[in-house]
């Protein structure tokens, strides 16, 4: 309620999305843009991003580890994924993330 009030989530996704137009291949912005997307209830733009931020991940890595965070990227894109039925780029991209970071009880679970 406190965050209704207080137009939290409107201020979030507005400095989000100014963000990400900033760093447009910054996976952690991404990853933060689809929760926020998800709370307003737009889940087509929260599986867009998400997808987005696993893509910025993917191309951070090369043919090394990511430079960022692999942990929320990788979640995000699971969970949306999951919640659109699309199970085998929810375990693609969990099984990638475990090859590139230790042992994460988020990416088990």
């Amino acid at each position: 309620e406190l965050r209704a009030a207080r137009k939290k989530a409107e201020r979030n996704l507005r400095l989000l999305e100014r963000r990400a137009q900033d760093e447009p291949g910054n996976p952690l912005v991404r990853a933060y843009l689809a929760r926020e997307h998800d709370r307003s209830g737009d889940a087509r733009s929260a599986l867009a991003e998400a997808r987005a931020a696993w893509s910025a991940l993917v191309a951070s890595a090369g043919r090394g580890a990511p430079t960022s965070d692999v942990v929320l990227p990788a979640t995000v894109m699971a969970y949306f994924s999951i919640q659109h039925g699309e199970l085998g780029d929810a375990a693609r991209a969990l099984e990638q993330a475990r090859g590139w970071t230790d042992a994460h009880p988020n990416l088990e679970v």
